[in-house]
């Protein structure tokens, strides 16, 4: 997991589960919860994600995306959306070779793509 302002943020492929209440998320403010509340823990692989009524689903139906169009750039688009907006992935892009950290968050950003991709491709072939 990691932190970008006052948003703490699983890492691809995992989920937040609170330690004590039942809260599961993919991210969550750290203006409610601290980071000592959550177990970062895997999603099943394969991820195997339901499109019904054009949602898709995914880790057993936890978690929800309702994509604008079921094409496979639209889910893609609509996932990483989810977490980047495009000024995000601009400003990742642009600075990724400043420091570690930034490098760190480019990384972060690359690799959720690849989680948004994989959901993708699963639905549309």
């Amino acid at each position: 997991m990691f932190t970008k302002g006052t948003i703490l943020y699983a890492d691809p492929y995992k989920y937040l589960r609170h330690k004590s209440r039942p809260v599961i998320a993919l991210s969550v403010s750290l203006t409610s919860y601290s980071p000592d509340d959550f177990d970062e823990l895997p999603m099943d692989i394969p991820l195997a994600p339901e499109l019904t009524d054009g949602k898709i689903f995914w880790q057993g139906r936890r978690f929800v995306n309702i994509p604008e169009s079921l094409s496979y750039a639209g889910i893609k688009t609509s996932i990483i959306k989810s977490r980047y907006t495009p000024d995000d992935q601009m400003a990742l892009i642009l600075n990724r070779d400043r420091s570690e950290a930034d490098t760190a968050l480019y990384e972060q950003m690359q690799q959720w793509r690849a989680f948004a991709a994989d959901i993708a491709a699963a639905v549309t072939t």
